[in-house]
Formats: C-alpha cells, structure tokens, sequence
C-alpha cells in the first residue's frame, strides 16, 4: 500500500502539467483522498486541479470540484473555497450532489459548512430525508441534543421507513440523559 502511493506520488510529481491518462484516474483519485486526509493542501490542489483538467466524465468532475473546495478550505483559502462550492451551484447542482458536498465538508472536519450546505438541501428538496439526518448527527457531535432531534424527527416523519433515524433518535436520547 505504502509502495502503491509512493509509485503514483512519483508519477505524478514527474507529469505533474500534463493531462492524467483516464486509466489512471481513479488511482490518482486515491492519492489525492491520501493528500488530503495527511494535509497535504498544496499537492491535494495541484492533483485535484489536474485531475479536474483530465476527466471527461461529469460525475468525476462534480466530485473533484467537491474535492477541491474542501482542499482550499482546508488551505485556509476561504474565499476560493466559497468560489469552487459557487460555481457547482451556478451551474446546476442537484440536491443529492449537494447533499454530497456537505457530506464530503463534514468528513473533513468543516462541520458549520456542512451546516450551511444542509440547508441548501432542505431549501431545493424538503422532502429528502438525507440532510436531516446528516444535521442531527452534527449536532449531536457537537452535543446539541435538541437540535439534533429536532433535525432527526423531522428526517424521520418524512421516511418514516428509515431505521437509522430511530436507531439515532434512540442512542441521542440515551447520550442526553433522556
């Protein structure tokens, strides 16, 4: 594992302008989730960047556009972090990749913008339960025992069928003392 990233790394750091051969992109895709997750910021945003450059495919592209916010963000490059998440609005983001962005946000650890993003969600589709359910685990990572079931009952009273908002509304009853 450690040989298979440092052989990619050493691709990369010897092609690092040059478009990457479709072939390659999910192995790149892997190095870049390497960076990112040891703050490399700065070699995450050149592999994302150049990944972004180099996929034809949409779905890869939307999901290294997510990537690359995240990156910046962890950058401390707010503002550019706040222009990538703007573009993917600007140019027709549904609700289940928003969705995705927040999600990708709150992996990281920037859990008040994946706050902001959840309610986008709620905002473009009421009816999909997923965001509530992100919101009330946040909260609840954070302690807010009200908030978070708030979130999760609303998520739950819309896919009444979704064990996991019982199963969380259970447990955060437990954690808050209820």
């Amino acid at each position: 594992n450690v040989l298979a990233l440092e052989t990619l790394e050493s691709l990369f750091a010897l092609t690092p302008e040059t478009d990457i051969p479709e072939n390659l992109i999910p192995q790149m895709s892997f190095l870049a989730d390497y960076f990112l997750r040891n703050n490399n910021h700065a070699k995450a945003i050149r592999l994302i960047k150049t990944l972004l450059r180099s996929s034809t495919n949409t779905s890869q592209k939307f999901i290294f556009s997510s990537k690359l916010a995240v990156a910046y963000a962890q950058d401390g490059n707010a503002a550019l972090s706040e222009k990538t998440i703007n573009n993917l609005l600007v140019h027709g983001i549904n609700v289940r990749d928003l969705f995705q962005l927040s999600y990708f946000f709150y992996e990281q650890g920037f859990w008040k913008k994946a706050i902001i993003l959840l309610h986008q969600c709620v905002s473009l589709d009421p009816h999909y339960a997923e965001p509530y359910l992100l919101t009330g685990v946040i909260w609840a990572d954070r302690k807010e025992y009200v908030k978070s079931l708030s979130y999760l009952h609303k998520g739950l009273d819309i896919d009444p069928s979704d064990n996991r908002f019982k199963i969380y509304i259970k447990n955060i009853n437990l954690q808050a003392g209820h």
